[in-house]
């Protein structure tokens, strides 16, 4: 069964590209939170190339990053990648609407959505400083 995006959201391949860039190549006006992907359960040897290479069939990434425990350097199975604009973090999302495999291994992929301001309420002056994310 072939599953379909949603009419007007763009196709991988629909030569969908960001417009009024600024000089760093994304859109100023689209926040970097909302042009990022969370990439769980990726293989141990996932590297930030491979990551990369996936993932820019869908459009220009800006940053791409697989997370590693600070000490030994292993990977610690997610990574994000963030993309020039949120077209293309749409195209992404829709082309693999419920596993992306990247090296063998079927990767949840998901929006990260932080709110406005999160992190900067009165009520608990310790987490103030966090940068809270929730992915969707």
């Amino acid at each position: 069964m072939e599953v379909k995006p949603p009419p007007g959201r763009p196709q991988p391949d629909s030569g969908c590209r960001c417009h009024h860039r600024g000089e760093e190549g994304h859109d100023p006006k689209e926040p970097e939170q909302l042009r990022k992907l969370f990439i769980g359960g990726l293989s141990f040897e996932t590297t930030d190339d491979s990551l990369r290479e996936y993932f820019e069939k869908w459009g220009t990434l800006t940053d791409r990053v697989v997370m590693r425990d600070p000490q030994t350097k292993r990977s610690r199975g997610f990574g994000f990648v963030t993309y020039a604009c949120v077209e293309e973090v749409d195209a992404a999302m829709c082309a693999q609407p419920h596993k992306h495999t990247i090296n063998g291994h079927n990767c949840e992929v998901k929006k990260v959505y932080c709110p406005v301001n999160c992190g900067s309420g009165t009520r608990n002056k310790k987490l103030r400083n966090f940068n809270f994310s929730i992915f969707v």
